[in-house]
């Protein structure tokens, strides 16, 4: 089972981004994703393609569709800006290969075979279906009619065919009543083996079966067919065949057509039978006839077989090798260890070992591979090698492979260097070079780099003493009295192109920026009232485009601590609109999100609950998401989260219908970062503090990358 955003227990109400699977043999939760941020959380309709074997998810409050895949335990963003009401149902049709999604008196349909790349939300008419009517009505398959099931209350289901696009309904006595008052989601499920739709529709009344198509077999037992004896051995054999519906399994066997021994029955209904016989004896002849009974009970029973077991013991042993990772290979992070095996007879198992202790359960089926975490070993030496077992139980043992393990003992540095390596990655800063910090050079003044301030002094260095990763950070010391005298840039800057200098990324309409860093401010950043020497108080970055060209654009968005408030904000544009609600006139938020901190003009921010403050000396994670719509159109959204390190981020910029660059030029777009604390309207005092500010783990992409983990 599969579960997908939702608000969490115990807190503000802020919807999770996280992705969960329940076990349902052992009913055991795993978390999959911790955070993927995008497809962004809250409301969210979802269902599995049993086509591709992926879950699509639809994530109703923001209009983001999705896709899921268990075999990497990835998320990815498919298509934004695709908005409906909150609270619908989803459900894939297989053999049309469309997500359908419906509620709220809506119906919408999206192509997932791949057709359309854009995965364009469509509207659908549903003529006739009621049941789309209210919140989140129950939805299902139904493979044998080919058509989708809704139910919403009451004692009539309605059967939507898409290619109509409408509606016929069968109604039976005895129903459940009024649907749950905030919908069914996922509790109406169609289960084949049975043929029968399931229903919980509250935890205080019974659960609900509805069949809507004759059960497998009514009148006759089912077809058996292909009956053979497999994998035979002096002790063992197993007995498989077919069936042509859903049914039981179970052998009858002895060493006469009088049989005299029967398998525990196996109840789960299958087409494809498969039963292990044990403790035979050597070189016997024994008979057998299968047992199988469809969905109703009525049972069928096969003619008789026969089958010997062999007269000698196999003793030989399989032959095993190591084929991954390479003698004498150095090995990082997570690699594959791989095997050949082969026997005989057949081999039932190869067992990887790391020094001599079983590395991962045995694997049963080939490829023989396992994936080795390799920190969790320390860094030297190891012996990998692989023990397989055949059918008898012979064990062959394979020549150990001797690696060594090199695993950076800095975690943070580990997880910075593995988000900077996921797809859609243009840019990773970490300043832990020296070399880094030599000047800029070349692109005509736009390579990315160090430039210097105005005085021409380079006042960005590397602080190899206060970092959170690697060898060091970005450092920008402002120097006392500096800012009136040197004006808007007292320090220089450091500017980051989205990609390489020579093929730059262009964010423009229809496009997603991701962006995440550190920030540390020390004391006198916030303490020191920098309006006397600077009109709207200091800059952390300018984020623009296009390049070459100056920095103020209508393609633009910067984060400021505007008029000394000490609270993050920021606008676009080169200052208007800001990046406030009710496009920046009063009564507005200036943060939103998990703050919501209203506008005040008397102050008294940093003693607000609603407001996040800039916290002192203590490093800070930002993530950045800008969906681009059209130039000048209410629908680009702006969305940031911010947290102290060690604290689970917490959005301060939720804008989802924001006009960006309402005076658009040819060629407009995001495609450079300046970092650096820009004094705008430097004026007045020359007093100023010593002061620093520091920036550490930039990366630019466009796909979402995980968050920090330390």
């Amino acid at each position: 089972m599969f579960t997908y955003t939702g608000s969490l227990a115990c807190s503000n109400g802020a919807a999770s981004t996280a992705v969960w699977t329940l076990d349902l043999s052992t009913l055991k939760w795993t978390e999959k994703i911790a955070s993927t941020l995008t497809p962004n959380g809250g409301f969210s309709a979802s269902d599995y393609d049993p086509n591709s074997g992926n879950v699509f998810v639809h994530t109703n409050s923001w209009g983001m569709f999705g896709r899921y895949s268990p075999g990497t335990g990835t998320m990815s963003t498919l298509a934004t800006f695709e908005d409906t009401n909150y609270n619908l149902s989803a459900v894939v049709d297989p053999k049309r290969k469309f997500f359908f999604m419906f509620g709220m008196g809506q119906a919408f349909g999206i192509d997932i075979s791949g057709a359309d790349a854009a995965y364009k939300l469509q509207t659908r008419s549903a003529t006739g279906c009621s049941f789309i009517g209210p919140n989140a009505p129950g939805v299902a398959y139904d493979p044998v009619q080919d058509r989708i099931v809704g139910w919403s209350g009451g004692n009539t289901a309605y059967l939507y065919n898409p290619d109509t696009d409408a509606c016929t309904s069968v109604t039976y006595p005895n129903g459940p009543g009024s649907q749950n008052a905030n919908g069914t989601f996922g509790r109406f499920r169609y289960f084949p083996a049975p043929g029968v739709f399931a229903l919980v529709n509250s935890a205080s009344q019974n659960a609900y079966t509805l069949r809507l198509t004759p059960p497998s077999g009514t009148g006759s037992g089912p077809v058996i067919s292909g009956v053979s004896a497999t994998s035979i051995t002096t002790s063992a054999a197993t007995i498989t065949w077919t069936t042509d519906v859903g049914a039981t399994s179970q052998v009858e066997y002895g060493t006469t057509t009088s049989y005299g021994t029967l398998t525990t029955l196996n109840a789960t209904l299958v087409t494809s039978h498969a039963v292990a016989l044990a403790g035979l004896a050597t070189n016997t002849l024994y008979h057998y006839r299968v047992h199988s009974k469809n969905s109703t009970g009525v049972e069928s029973i096969s003619g008789d077989f026969a089958f010997q077991t062999n007269n000698t013991t196999d003793t030989t042993p399989p032959t095993v090798s190591i084929t991954a990772p390479a003698a004498n290979a150095t090995v990082s992070g997570t690699v594959p260890v791989s095997a050949n095996a082969t026997d005989n007879v057949a081999v039932a198992q190869v067992q990887f070992l790391l020094d001599g202790v079983n590395l991962g359960a045995a694997v049963t089926t080939a490829p023989y591979t396992v994936s080795w975490d390799t920190t969790t070993a320390t860094n030297s030496t190891h012996t990998l090698t692989a023990a397989a077992t055949d059918t008898s139980g012979n064990v062959g043992n394979a020549t150990g492979v001797t690696v060594t393990v090199s695993n950076s003992t800095d975690l943070a540095l580990a997880d910075f260097q593995a988000r900077c390596a996921a797809p859609g990655v243009l840019r990773c800063e970490g300043w832990d070079n020296p070399a880094d910090f030599t000047p800029a050079s070349g692109g005509g003044g736009y390579a990315s780099g160090l430039y210097p301030a105005d005085d021409g002094t380079f006042q960005g260095v590397q602080d190899t003493s206060v970092k959170l990763s690697g060898a060091g950070s970005l450092k920008f010391v402002i120097r006392a009295g500096s800012v009136r005298p040197l004006g808007t840039n007292p320090t220089g800057f450091w500017r980051a192109n989205f990609g390489p200098d020579t093929a730059v990324t262009q964010f423009g309409p229809h496009t997603t920026l991701y962006m995440q860093f550190r920030l540390r401010l020390d004391p006198n950043m916030i303490n020191y009232n920098w309006t006397q020497v600077s009109g709207q108080g200091w800059k952390v970055f300018i984020a623009y485009g296009p390049i070459p060209g100056p920095s103020c654009t209508g393609a633009q968005f910067v984060q400021e601590n505007t008029n000394q408030t000490n609270v993050a904000t920021g606008y676009a544009s080169c200052g208007s609109p800001a990046l406030d609600t009710n496009n920046g006139v009063p009564p507005m938020l200036i943060e939103q999100g998990d703050y919501n901190c209203p506008y005040n003009s008397a102050g008294g921010y940093t003693s607000n609950a609603n407001c996040f403050a800039y916290p002192t000396n203590t490093w800070m994670t930002e993530y950045w998401v800008v969906q681009i719509g059209d130039w000048g159109q209410p629908n680009t959204s702006f969305q940031a989260w911010i947290a102290p390190d060690g604290q689970p981020l917490k959005q301060f910029i939720n804008l989802p219908n924001f006009t960006f660059n309402s005076g658009a030029a040819v060629g407009d777009a995001l495609e450079s970062i300046l970092l650096q604390p820009y004094f705008s309207g430097a004026t007045g005092a020359t007093t100023s503090p010593a002061s620093a500010m520091w920036f550490d783990e930039l990366i630019i992409s466009t796909q979402p990358i995980a968050a920090p983990k330390f």
